[in-house]
């Protein structure tokens, strides 16, 4: 739990994980599968 700006208690949360990578890069799902499937990322696309 945190205090907020105005006074109020709230959640908070970091997320962090293989989904997660440095930078604020996420991959999508599709990728996140094919990295569960095959143990490596697919090739980036160009978008």
């Amino acid at each position: 739990m945190t205090r907020l700006d105005d006074g109020q208690l709230g959640l908070t949360f970091i997320a962090a994980g293989v989904g997660h990578l440095d930078g604020g890069l996420r991959q999508d799902v599709y990728a996140l599968a094919h990295h569960r499937l095959h143990g490596r990322w697919p090739k980036r696309r160009d978008r």
